[in-house]
């Protein structure tokens, strides 16, 4: 996707959330502007129009050639809502999508960009099909606990589809399963067949636990090996395990994680190539 103009701002104004873990907002508060002040809390929104996040904003009446605008959400995160999981200190933005650069504040404080505007140093790159996820400390001041807090997306468009799109925005407290996965990759060369269990995390804080893998005869049920191993994984530190396979042999591998301190599992099987 050709892109190459300036800046457009967003900013997102929703209902309070009476639970992060799962409320979902698809409508916000919109406005063209190429005024980078809007980034700032304190703005009333109050006369800026709601628009529909799920969709980009020229399918809903705005020009396709705008850059720049503004996406404005107020959400209120209960303190009550904290758990004494491991996990949990982590709060996770989910913005979905945005054609074609953000830069996301919450409370006025930049938390995250995707993509590069053309004021950076190194001048403008679309990342318009990236999912975005950004993850603040629970501990970080900047969140407001029982009060109003205000997430704003700014937006820069090139050309084409312009803004946010996708699923809509998530705000909610981390969980074992959303901050950590287990992941399947294999390798044939000449040294043989292998195949690799990841367990990765996208918190910065160790995920710590025991990984089981046991790999079965998938026709018979019968297990060949297995593996139990202390592992831990953080963010861009991934925890391995890597075993043989056999090309002309079904198998069958599960792979479970359980948390140290919670106990909490992730479980996931995969059917490694077989000939």
């Amino acid at each position: 996707m050709k892109k190459t103009l300036w800046a457009l701002a967003l900013a997102i104004v929703a209902a309070s959330m009476p639970s992060m873990a799962s409320n979902v907002i698809k409508t916000a508060k919109f406005k063209l502007s190429d005024d980078t002040s809007l980034m700032n809390p304190s703005i009333d929104d109050s006369s800026w129009k709601d628009i529909d996040i799920t969709r980009p904003w020229n399918s809903q009446g705005y020009p396709k050639d705008a850059h720049n605008g503004w996406y404005r959400i107020h959400f209120t995160p209960k303190k009550t809502q904290l758990g004494k999981n491991e996990y949990n200190q982590f709060l996770f933005i989910d913005l979905g999508k945005v054609d074609d650069v953000d830069m996301t504040y919450l409370n006025g404080k930049l938390i995250g960009q995707t993509g590069r505007m053309p004021s950076d140093p190194k001048g403008y790159m679309s990342q318009w099909n990236e999912q975005r996820s950004y993850v603040v400390p629970v501990k970080d001041k900047n969140i407001k606990w029982d009060e109003d807090n205000v997430l704003v997306v700014h937006c820069y468009n090139g050309d084409g589809d312009a803004g946010m799109f996708g699923n809509g925005v998530t705000v909610r407290l981390a969980q074992l399963t959303n901050a950590a996965s287990l992941d399947f990759s294999e390798k044939h060369d000449k040294d043989g067949s292998f195949c690799t269990v990841s367990l990765n995390s996208i918190i910065p804080a160790d995920v710590k636990g025991t990984l089981r893998v046991s790999v079965t005869d998938y026709a018979t049920g019968k297990e060949i090996s297995s593996v139990v191993r202390k592992v831990k994984a953080r963010e861009g530190k991934s925890a391995a395990v890597t075993f043989p396979t056999d090309l002309h042999k079904e198998m069958s591998v599960k792979a479970e994680f359980t948390a140290d301190k919670s106990g909490e599992k992730i479980v996931k099987e995969y059917r490694p190539k077989y000939i």
